[in-house]
């Protein structure tokens, strides 16, 4: 008996552009072309080694700002609550959160096997944007990416390396 192909197991995305080029959302089409998050599409998109870009399955090139959030944000409903993500235009430093929101900061990091991962960070309700409380967190998410084993360490700047977008986000809790 065979084992499977590596390439076969893993799921496969396409990206959907209207006729500006501009990004519609990502397909599965695996799944009569169902529309997928884009936390999902992540999860399924790699990097060429040979050109360094973000790619779906099909070698389709994905610029690394489809990867964001979109302009206009989301709104996702629950049971008790809604809640809205808006990006971050200004400095997070200077943004005052009230005490239904928080900051998001959101790092999408290529690993070094050419996967897509995202780590994102909560600062916590009302609370400012200090990246000297989670710098630590973000350190071992990146070190995570490039594969650095438990206990080593590298420079910061290579670290920075493995970075392919980073944002920040407004999360904002109501109901």
């Amino acid at each position: 008996m065979a084992t499977p192909r590596r390439d076969l197991e893993r799921l496969r995305v396409r990206i959907v552009r209207d006729r500006k080029g501009r990004v519609v959302g990502f397909q599965d089409p695996d799944k009569r072309s169902v529309f997928i998050s884009r936390a999902d599409a992540t999860k399924r998109l790699r990097i060429n080694p040979d050109t360094r870009q973000v790619e779906d399955s099909f070698g389709n090139r994905v610029g690394v700002a489809a990867l964001g959030l979109p302009g206009r944000g989301i709104e996702l409903l629950y049971k008790t609550k809604m809640a809205s993500y808006r990006p971050l235009a200004a400095d997070p430093r200077t943004y005052n959160p009230k005490p239904n929101e928080e900051i998001l900061e959101r790092t999408t990091f290529a690993t070094k096997e050419g996967k897509v991962v995202t780590s994102e960070t909560s600062y916590g309700l009302g609370e400012k944007y200090d990246p000297s409380k989670t710098g630590g967190r973000w350190r071992r998410d990146a070190s995570k990416a490039l594969g650095v084993p438990e206990g080593g360490r590298l420079p910061t700047r290579d670290l920075k390396r493995a970075v392919l977008y980073k944002e920040y986000i407004i999360k904002r809790i109501s109901g």
